[in-house]
């Protein structure tokens, strides 16, 4: 594949264009790339299903996948995350709105996983619409886990390197939610933290609910965290959270010639 290509529930899935998330996703992984693909997502789609993103041929720095949302949203009541990076590498999404609708404590918003490296999230919002009990042991609204179900699961396998998330919001929607465990957990491998580079970037972004955690970072080597906004802005004075906040948590972590900030 390559060229433009749509995303268009409207129509079926013919030609250039796809009737659903899903329909490209499970494309794009079969087929592989061959050269530069940019998709438009021209409508919102509603789906009770993860969108899974699995390693694709021939993608390079060269060779991308950009995925333009165009303002538009995905809304998923998926039990985990909606989207998932399953080994996938150089997406670029942006300018999308990623709804999770469920009340459950598992949900996530973006999973990466298998070493889905070189991806970018950009001008995102995720939001949680109707969630209204939260945990310690819970989702986030973007993960780097290795279990979608037990995000501080570790594993010997790295979660993705090279990624950057940048301006992106991520915040609840219903007054009363606790937000989700974590804002932001980044978690990697447990054999090569301490001698080979994540180097994943979080920058700019805005976090405006969480129950425990708005950033968790361990077993990683060289991330960057720059400018991100930290609240509970987005829940009510009333909305319970644990009795213990983490602005940021980082243990196990290595890094050279990278810093980490916030505000």
């Amino acid at each position: 594949m390559s060229g433009n290509y749509t995303i268009d529930a409207t129509k079926t899935t013919s030609g250039s264009n796809y009737a659903s998330w899903a329909d490209f996703a499970s494309a794009i992984g079969t087929s592989g790339v061959n050269g530069p693909v940019r998709v438009t997502v021209m409508t919102d789609e509603t789906t009770a299903s993860v969108v899974t993103f699995n390693a694709i041929t021939g993608t390079s720095s060269t060779n991308t996948i950009t995925i333009d949302g165009n303002g538009k949203r995905l809304s998923s009541s998926s039990t985990n995350e909606a989207i998932n990076f399953n080994g996938a590498d150089y997406i670029t999404m942006t300018n999308l709105t990623i709804q999770k609708t469920g009340t459950g404590t598992a949900q996530t918003g973006i999973r990466f996983s298998n070493a889905s490296d070189y991806n970018t999230l950009n001008g995102l919002t995720i939001e949680f619409t109707a969630q209204t009990s939260s945990s310690t042991a819970g989702g986030a609204y973007i993960a780097f886990a290795s279990s979608a179900t037990s995000l501080t699961s570790t594993t010997t396998g790295q979660n993705g390197s090279f990624n950057t998330i940048r301006n992106c919001t991520m915040r609840t929607t219903n007054s009363n939610a606790p937000g989700p465990t974590f804002g932001i957990i980044d978690q990697q491998s447990v054999s090569f933290y301490t001698s080979t580079a994540n180097n994943n970037t979080f920058e700019g972004n805005t976090i405006r609910n969480f129950f425990f955690y708005a950033i968790y970072n361990r077993y990683t080597n060289g991330e960057q965290f720059i400018n991100n906004d930290i609240s509970r802005l987005g829940a009510s004075s009333g909305s319970p959270c644990n009795t213990t906040l983490y602005g940021i948590w980082t243990y196990y972590t290595y890094g050279t010639n990278r810093s980490t900030s916030y505000k």
